[in-house]
């Protein structure tokens, strides 16, 4: 229900990469230096094939991997396969301690079990799992028993950020209150992820840059300074199936067709998310604005309706 994709309500399903249009985009990210490819969806073990065809292309070529997956669909056989040719790590999800709130955020029934049943799995093959939970005001309450569990089954690094609001729910009349997490919250979570790190050995982050000044304490915090935001950074692009591109994973502006623009032409056009433009003008003096970059800027869209929020 939260998912941040913002094609999803027009093309989630219709399109999946064949191996001629990996070829290319493998032919660009070599000219281009590109040296880490994470290989995402949607759901990108929809398109298992693909998988064994991409990934030893792309190690033999030195860009390192990840992959992004909800685990749901990974087997014995499968996760064994994929550790065989090379991948080591997977970036999961997690929803709540609550079967009843996983099936409902999921639209899925027993989608609890599989995603635990994954997990395992995964571990089992060898394989390093990290796990992502997004924290709402209705899952708060259940972060520290998702870290605990977690741990105990041997994944090895526990993230969790405060959600976005999705691009969809923009144009809606009715927002969604659970995505009204505030800044009290948020640092709550940080304290959560630390105390799990104290109690379980477990390695914790967060996806989503919080305000230096939200945070306050920087070096009780550390864990959680430097990320900044990696579109501001240039250290980020997204390539849909479709060839459709964007910077920030939750943005819905859209840069143009890389099948048809190639990769280069396609980034410069992202230019403005590098050169201080979408600032707040308010933390422009601040001494940390480089290290910060005043914040996630797809959370200042959805609060403000500015980029620059």
């Amino acid at each position: 229900l939260h998912c941040y994709n913002p094609w999803r309500e027009v093309s989630a399903g219709k399109n999946h990469l064949t191996n001629d249009q990996f070829d290319y985009l493998l032919e660009e990210f070599i000219s281009n230096g590109v040296f880490h490819v994470i290989l995402s969806g949607g759901e990108p073990l929809v398109n298992y094939k693909l998988l064994l065809y991409a990934i030893p292309k792309l190690l033999e070529n030195n860009i390192s991997i990840s992959l992004n997956s909800n685990v749901s669909l990974i087997t014995k056989d499968k996760a064994k396969q994929l550790r065989d040719i090379g991948l080591d790590h997977i970036l999961a999800s997690w929803y709540s301690t609550d079967p009843n709130t996983t099936s409902h955020i999921t639209q899925v029934k027993g989608a609890q079990d599989k995603v635990i049943e994954g997990i395992k799995t995964c571990i089992e093959a060898g394989i390093r799992m990290s796990v992502n939970t997004i924290v709402t005001s209705h899952t708060i309450n259940s972060v520290y028993e998702a870290g605990k569990f977690l741990a105990e089954l041997g994944v090895q690094q526990f993230i969790a950020h405060r959600v976005i609001p999705p691009a969809y729910e923009r144009s809606l009349k009715e927002k969604n209150p659970a995505n009204n997490l505030q800044a009290d919250e948020a640092k709550e979570t940080l304290d959560i992820l630390l105390r799990l790190k104290e109690e379980y050995s477990i390695n914790v982050s967060t996806l989503i840059g919080y305000p230096l000044c939200m945070i306050g304490d920087l070096d009780k915090y550390s864990d959680f300074v430097g990320r900044g935001c990696p579109s501001q950074s240039g250290h980020r692009f997204n390539i849909n199936a479709s060839g459709d591109s964007h910077t920030c994973v939750m943005e819905d502006a859209s840069y143009g067709d890389v099948f048809k623009n190639g990769l280069k032409a396609t980034y410069a056009k992202t230019q403005f998310w590098r050169d201080n433009s979408v600032f707040f003008e308010g933390c422009k003096s601040c001494e940390y604005i480089n290290v910060c970059q005043t914040g996630c800027r797809m959370s200042a869209l959805a609060t403000t309706g500015n980029i620059d929020g």
